[in-house]
């Protein structure tokens, strides 16, 4: 699949008290949503500050580009330039140490631990430390354990701008309010008109989308895990000769009473995450430490295949992923759901490529 895929650690009790009421037309008291939303935008956009310092680096360790246009001549100086070049120290550290599909991008914050559990501890450190100056050491720290003479070279990307907090409460409401708006147009027949895309029926929109618009809205106050252009857990399995765990369930469990309201929506859900704005397989908070042990026992063959097709390192990274998300919603007993094309909201406009 092409785009963002995402590994969620999902609140179920958050989804009945917050989201649930909003779906059938209640109303809901949404500060303490709001709040933790901003605290987790604003330690995500700190810490992104030192991920992207570090990213600079790491880029800087690659030789310049050759002149887009000039003659052989050129082109075989800038050939030569290419093969003779050496990074400085602080370059070609980061370019060494850094691993962008994890450390950059992966995981919810800039992490460098080793172990599931160490991540899964800072991942909780980082989401609930209170303010973004102790995000920003917390991401220092990291920094540190990567390597000291690059934290004492860099310095935080302080270019990245952090949005005000009133700008950041009207996105989050205007979030929550579409969970209660679309369903109220499908109920009353009426036509939706998403952003950037034409007029259709509500409910043709709502059964389209109303699980992957919880798990967007659950992802404002909740980090979670990304890879690009992979397939979930599923559509692995299945590609490696692995047979697909039987607790990996479609996300029924995402639209609670809307399931009887609107059974298109339960219809449209799988195993297999659907295209580039989805909903995909499912686990209980009981099945969780299942699939951590499926995880543990069949990991390396699903490596071991993809490797077969020049895919084993991204399969390897992917499985990471979903073994660091799956720990930290065993920790603090949450379900695990995957999902395309939700991007974590401290990213921005600035979110820099792998």
């Amino acid at each position: 699949m092409n785009g963002l895929a995402s590994f969620h650690p999902v609140d179920l009790d958050l989804v009945e008290s917050t989201f649930a009421p909003l779906i059938a037309g209640g109303k809901v008291q949404p500060e303490t949503f709001v709040t933790d939303a901003i605290t987790l935008y604003r330690n995500g956009r700190h810490a992104m500050r030192y991920a992207a310092a570090v990213a600079e680096a790491r880029d800087a360790a690659q030789p310049p580009a050759p002149p887009a246009s000039g003659g052989v001549l050129s082109g075989l100086k800038a050939r030569m330039a290419q093969w003779d070049w050496q990074p400085d120290e602080i370059a070609r550290i980061a370019r060494d140490k850094v691993e962008s599909e994890i450390h950059l991008e992966g995981r919810p914050f800039f992490i460098t631990e080793g172990s599931a559990e160490r991540v899964a501890a800072l991942v909780e450190e980082y989401r609930t430390a209170r303010s973004g100056d102790a995000a920003a050491s917390l991401a220092f720290e990291q920094v540190v354990r990567l390597d000291s003479s690059l934290a004492r070279a860099l310095a935080p990307r302080e270019t990245l701008d952090i949005e005000p907090d009133l700008m950041i409460r009207r996105n989050v409401l205007d979030r929550l309010r579409q969970l209660y708006d679309l369903p109220r147009a499908a109920r009353a027949g009426e036509t939706w008109r998403a952003s950037g895309e034409p007029s259709r029926p509500a409910l043709e929109a709502l059964e389209d989308s109303l699980a992957w618009r919880v798990v967007a809205c659950h992802a404002l106050v909740r980090p979670f895990w990304v890879a690009r252009d992979v397939d979930g857990l599923d559509t692995v399995c299945r590609a490696a000769g692995v047979e697909p765990p039987t607790f990996l369930v479609p996300a029924f469990r995402l639209l609670g009473r809307a399931a009887a309201e609107f059974p298109g929506a339960s219809r449209s859900l799988s195993t297999e995450i659907p295209g580039p704005r989805g909903v995909g397989a499912f686990a209980e908070p009981a099945d969780v430490s299942e699939l951590l042990a499926f995880l543990g026992a069949h990991g390396a063959r699903i490596i071991r295949e993809a490797s077969r097709h020049g895919e084993g390192a991204p399969a390897a990274a992917l499985l990471k992923k979903m073994r660091e998300c799956a720990t930290y919603a065993e920790i603090h007993g949450l379900a695990y759901v995957e999902a395309s094309g939700i991007v974590p909201p401290w990213w921005g406009s600035d979110a820099f490529p792998l």
